[in-house]
């Protein structure tokens, strides 16, 4: 199909693959900015309802995104039940957040995200009526605008979980490709009580990523995978890891 017949169509193509695009019809832009740090997107859909684009990469859907977000908070609260603070690193749209919330509101919550207006524009669109009742969405929950990279390095809190909700950090273009060294994990480690526990998001590209890994001083659990529409073969994988 060339580019003339896909605009005649009204085809807009996304991708999280180098080998792959997935491409939607009808979408309707409802927000488009460059961040300092990359390109930032809402799109209304009719199939999958308003989604968040960075960089051209879909990162959540109403369709499906709950599926992600679950699978995540499922896969660290079925290994442990006692869980009272949680460093969600990246995730600034807030979804594992108000999950977490939903789900288990006595947690403590601390989201670190680079880019501050992803947070603000999901708020904006994906919680528009209800922007005065955040303080209630978010319950003990607190945010911190800044590198992951440098919080955690510099962090003297203990978690009892680390969930991360990154961009894929394995793909060659990621911005979050730093979050899988073993400096990183050492690090991790630092900020976790004993037997804590992380569980990262990895891209759904089965190519080995994960034999190139080293965890340094954490323990691999587990892979798990969830199926996940909009992503390379249709399913994402994560790795859970435990400090020993």
């Amino acid at each position: 199909m060339d580019n003339n017949e896909s605009s005649n169509l009204n085809i807009k193509y996304f991708t999280d693959n180098p080998d792959m695009v997935i491409g939607f019809k009808n979408l309707k832009l409802l927000h488009s900015e460059l961040t300092p740090y990359q390109k930032l997107e809402v799109y209304d859909s009719k199939a999958f309802g308003l989604m968040l684009i960075l960089d051209d990469i879909v990162q959540y859907s109403q369709y499906d995104g709950d599926i992600y977000t679950e699978e995540m908070i499922k896969n660290i609260m079925n290994k442990n039940n006692k869980i009272n603070n949680v460093l969600i690193v990246g995730g600034g749209d807030g979804f594992i957040a108000e999950k977490l919330n939903q789900l288990y509101p006595k947690i403590k919550v601390t989201i670190v995200d680079i880019d501050k207006r992803v947070w603000e524009v999901t708020n904006i669109f994906f919680r528009n009526e209800q922007l005065d009742k955040l303080n209630n969405i978010f319950t003990n929950t607190f945010t911190c605008f800044m590198d992951a990279f440098e919080f955690v390095k510099t962090c003297s809190e203990k978690y009892d979980a680390i969930i991360m909700d990154t961009t894929d950090p394995d793909l060659d273009n990621s911005v979050a490709k730093m979050l899988i060294s073993k400096e990183w994990y050492n690090m991790l480690a630092n900020c976790l009580q004993p037997e804590g526990l992380v569980i990262q998001q990895l891209s759904a590209d089965y190519t080995g990523t994960e034999s190139k890994l080293d965890f340094g001083e954490l323990k691999l659990v587990e892979y798990a995978t969830s199926p996940i529409i909009l992503t390379y073969n249709g399913r994402i994988k994560f790795v859970i890891l435990q400090k020993v």
